[in-house]
């Protein structure tokens, strides 16, 4: 749940929107229900990753992601952009680290 996330300082609190929890549940509902109403080999590939979610927690970078999305269908755009980029920087810094990583190898 990204309220834990955001508790446990994995990821920043919402710096520029925020809305109430009902808001954020139905926000998320809603981003759920445009994924499964999509065609059937991507709306079983973003089930499958949700069912991961029980097994093992989501990355830092996929929370942010997720929130982004949520807060865009909440209609907070300028949240949104902050958490893409969060997540845009935790992608470089994965692959910067990856890319070293190799070098060494």
């Amino acid at each position: 749940e990204l309220r834990e996330y955001e508790s446990k300082g994995l990821i920043a609190p919402p710096s520029t929107q925020t809305i109430s929890k009902q808001a954020k549940r139905e926000a998320m509902f809603c981003h759920i229900k445009s994924w499964q109403s999509m065609a059937p080999p991507f709306a079983k590939d973003f089930v499958g990753l949700v069912t991961t979610w029980t097994f093992e927690p989501m990355s830092v970078t996929i929370a942010y992601l997720m929130r982004a999305s949520m807060f865009h269908e909440a209609i907070c755009f300028s949240q949104a952009i902050a958490d893409c980029q969060a997540a845009l920087s935790r992608m470089n810094q994965f692959t910067a680290e990856s890319e070293e990583s190799i070098k060494k190898t």
